[in-house]
């Protein structure tokens, strides 16, 4: 129902995405997250939620570059959702990473951690 009367709101696609996650209805969890990031490109925790979506079908290369767009999403711009949930995204991909025994990749990640915190911290006190 909320589809029909607000077909254009990622915020809408992403709360419905977010209850398939929930039911673990991973394809209507994917199309409708998909839908999110596509309405609202940039948007890291849509693509986190596309990452989550595509590692539970086992669709590693899409899982993994969704992680990639969130991660960049975080990066272009800090702050945009809690630092909480923004390190729970790098945490979940260091993981990810990890377990796929990528060492290199997970050191990268974790430096580019490091530079996205120095980055927040430097806002911080500009403010």
């Amino acid at each position: 129902d909320s589809l029909v009367r607000f077909p254009g709101i990622a915020a809408v696609h992403y709360a419905i995405g977010r209850v398939h996650v929930a039911r673990a209805q991973w394809p209507a969890a994917y199309q409708a997250l998909v839908a999110a990031e596509r309405l609202d490109p940039g948007n890291a925790l849509h693509a986190f939620g596309v990452a989550t979506a595509t590692g539970s079908m086992g669709r590693d290369a899409e899982c993994l570059a969704a992680f990639e767009r969130s991660i960049s999403a975080l990066e272009s711009r800090p702050g945009h959702i809690p630092r909480e949930v923004a390190e729970q995204i790098f945490q979940t991909y260091l993981r990810v990473l990890g377990a796929r025994q990528a060492p290199d990749e997970v050191r990268a990640l974790e430096r580019r951690l490091e530079a996205w915190r120095r980055q927040l911290e430097a806002g911080a006190a500009q403010r």
